[in-house]
This record gives structure tokens, sequence and C-alpha cells, in this order.
């Protein structure tokens, strides 16, 4: 495949190479606003923490999927409440220490999902 064009706009990497080492089930309307992998006087990049920022909703979907994805999932660390609008989930990588490392030091093509994605093709 011949790349021919460069994506110039930012986008959240974090969202895009550890959100889906998440294993969560894709298809769903539920996704983090945001993600980050620090967050100020919390977390650190060493935590191996990765923060993901979600819109509260009061449909049915949502609050299956945060009662039983989100608040279930192996990997949750903490959840708060910010207000009614906003819930931050923190899920904790600290077993997936090399793919954490290839991330923050921008090895991403040595990721276990970057390799995986290559199979694929």
């Amino acid at each position: 495949m011949v790349i021919q064009t460069i994506y110039g706009k930012y986008f959240q990497k974090s969202k895009i190479f550890l959100y889906p080492l998440l294993d969560i089930k894709r298809g769903t309307s539920v996704v983090p606003s945001e993600t980050y992998v620090s967050w100020t006087n919390t977390y650190t990049t060493e935590d191996m923490k990765l923060v993901c920022v979600y819109k509260n909703r009061t449909d049915s979907e949502y609050l299956n999927f945060e009662k039983q994805v989100l608040l279930k999932h192996n990997r949750i660390s903490n959840y708060i409440k910010i207000d009614s609008e906003i819930t931050v989930f923190i899920f904790d990588f600290s077993d997936l220490k090399n793919d954490w490392t290839y991330f923050i030091t921008g090895k991403y093509s040595r990721m276990r999902l970057f390799l995986y994605l290559i199979f694929l093709i």
C-alpha cells in the first residue's frame, strides 16, 4: 500500500494506539471523547495509566456499557465522576509495559496492536 497523502491535523495517538488494547468491542457509540496518558498532579506517563474521558449520557446503551464494560473491565483502576456531564475512567496498563514503553517513546510500529493490524492487511 502506497501512502498518497499525509494526515496533517493533530490526533490523539493514545486513542489510536492504546485504547484498542483495552479490547473493547467495536461498534458501540460509547467511545471516549478524549484519552490521555498523564493527568496534571495525578498521573504521569510512568504510572502507565490510560485516562479516558466520557461524556455522560442517560440512554440505555451508555448506562449498560458503563455498568457492564467500563466498571467491570479487568484494567479499571479508578473512575471519577467530574460532574453531571463528564466521568473519567482510568485503566492500568502496567502489565503491558513493553507496549506502553513503545508508545511513550514513539515506536508505534513495535506495538503488538500495530503488528496485529499489519498481518490483517
